[in-house]
């Protein structure tokens, strides 16, 4: 059996065809890549060829150069951007190709990285400012449930949503009122809920009485050695105490807490890492696993 040889079959070429020696450069402004534009035949009438960038501004030109006719094969050069991006060739006689101008180092940084940053870093704004936040302890008004130095996260979309999901025991951030004193002016409070709206609150014979009876409060640091007369707190308004009853400066001193100036509820601490851990509203630290 006589095994015949298949012959090869030249590709017709319908058009022109591009070649570019390096097939990529630097986006330096300065690289160059060497351009062979190859015709089936020789060109009869001028070819307008167009070399653009489709990077940031759709197709901006780089350069027009105009083919003679009578030839079949030219030769030009691609000078690189300094952004990176796509070259585009293309021409009124069917050459389209495309080269790449591919970033240094550096530019990969500016603009691959830097993006990234300042998506992270929007991101983690718009988390500080109505989600979650980081919130220091820096007095004793809170002992024993936080400590100086404890360092809390607190919630603070529940509050955007919805300032009616504060509850008695909370622990809340908040923006003092201006009875608070000057010196307070800048400074975000932490304190407990005691009293909602509409709570009658007096503090008598070293215990909080809420709505006539006295509330066993097994978190504070000693019983308050103070008397405050009844009052109802009206509404839109928060009655706070600290936990360290007598050395705080809270709702006993300048009354009450609009609800408006709640910043968000204290949800767990994390740190120091011996303290870590969910606060519940019995002034309890539950240890994370």
């Amino acid at each position: 059996m006589l095994l015949r040889r298949a012959k090869k079959k030249k590709e017709k070429i319908d058009g022109p065809s591009v070649e570019f020696t390096p097939s990529r450069i630097l986006a330096n402004g300065k690289s160059r890549s060497k351009l062979r534009i190859s015709y089936p035949q020789a060109l009869t009438a001028p070819d307008k060829v167009t070399i653009s960038r489709g990077s940031f501004r759709e197709d901006e030109i780089l350069r027009e150069v105009t083919l003679e006719p009578g030839r079949s094969e030219y030769h030009l050069h691609v000078q690189s951007a300094r952004r990176p991006g796509i070259c585009k060739i293309a021409s009124e006689q069917g050459v389209r190709a495309e080269l790449a101008f591919y970033p240094s180092h550096l530019q990969a940084v500016v603009f691959d990285w830097i993006p990234t940053f300042v998506m992270a870093f929007l991101i983690a704004l718009f988390l500080r400012a109505f989600v979650v936040a980081a919130f220091y302890i820096p007095s004793r008004s809170m002992e024993p449930t936080l400590l100086v130095r404890d360092r809390l996260i607190a919630d603070k979309i529940s509050f955007v949503l919805n300032i009616d999901n504060v509850k008695r025991g909370d622990i809340i951030i908040f923006r003092p009122p201006p009875e608070a004193g000057e010196g307070s002016a800048n400074k975000d409070y932490i304190k407990r809920v005691i009293g909602l709206p509409g709570d009658r609150i007096k503090v008598e014979n070293g215990s909080v009485w809420v709505n006539g009876e006295a509330l066993e409060e097994e978190y504070i640091a000693s019983p308050p050695a103070y008397y405050y007369e009844e009052v109802t707190v009206p509404q839109g308004m928060l009655f706070v105490l600290g936990d360290n009853r007598n050395n705080s400066r809270d709702s006993h001193a300048w009354n009450f807490l609009p609800q408006e100036n709640v910043i968000g509820k204290a949800l767990s601490i994390f740190w120091p890492p011996n303290r870590a851990g969910l606060i519940r509203t019995d002034g309890i630290t539950t240890a994370l696993d």
